[in-house]
């Protein structure tokens, strides 16, 4: 088992597993080349999560951005959010880009559903296009 330490040095998954790597390097009579990149892979379904992340919400806004950039589909999304969690949650900054401030009634486990409520709100206005 290989620790995975953070940046702040302490440990929060142990992995173990195949490493799968998405670059190769060949080399013969002098010649060598190399695809991609040697040095980064990853282990899939290889680690065991040992300690949460803290998360702590630092802005009163979250911001979601969209797939692909449609006013319209912004501004029906955003009445939707208005419709559902008050007028004034949601705000469109471009085609792209939606904040949404964090209702104060939400505590922190409650927080973690918000971006899923809000996304079941953005499936239903998508159909309605």
């Amino acid at each position: 088992m290989t620790p995975l330490k953070a940046a702040d040095g302490q440990v929060y998954a142990q992995a173990q597993g195949n490493l799968i790597i998405g670059g190769a390097r060949a080399a013969a009579g002098g010649a060598q080349t190399s695809v991609n990149h040697l040095s980064a892979g990853r282990i899939p379904s290889g680690a065991i999560i040992e300690r949460a992340v803290p998360a702590l919400l630092v802005d009163e806004f979250v911001q979601l951005d969209l797939r692909r950039a449609d006013f319209g589909l912004m501004q029906r999304t955003a009445e939707a959010i208005g419709r559902r969690f008050g007028l004034g949650t949601a705000i469109p900054i471009d085609a792209r880009a939606l904040n949404v401030r964090v209702p104060q009634t939400l505590f922190d486990e409650q927080l973690l559903w918000l971006p899923c409520r809000i996304w079941m709100y953005r499936q239903s206005v998508d159909r309605l296009r």
